[in-house]
């Protein structure tokens, strides 16, 4: 382990890191494929969407004391999860 908990704060830069990373992958699968517009549309979603759940995961952990108990937090996680649809 790296040695970071998960609820230190600044721990979601990995977080971000793969996000836009795995959006770049795929934009790349997707340009090969179709076309660069393509490719452009898929890096605007997929990459606006990871940095939005990464922050919002970021905090919903940093702040998981205060959110109350293990039931309420799966529901939060779950609503984040909903919203990403």
């Amino acid at each position: 382990m790296s040695g970071v908990r998960a609820d230190e704060p600044g721990s979601g830069r990995a977080g971000l890191v793969l996000a836009l990373g795995l959006a770049l992958a795929a934009a790349v699968a997707v340009g090969a494929a179709y076309d660069l517009a393509g490719a452009l549309t898929t890096v605007a979603i997929l990459a606006a969407l990871g940095l939005v759940t990464v922050l919002a995961t970021d905090a919903l952990v940093t702040r998981r004391a205060r959110l109350g108990g293990l039931r309420r937090q799966g529901a939060l996680v779950g609503a984040l999860l909903a919203g990403q649809l």
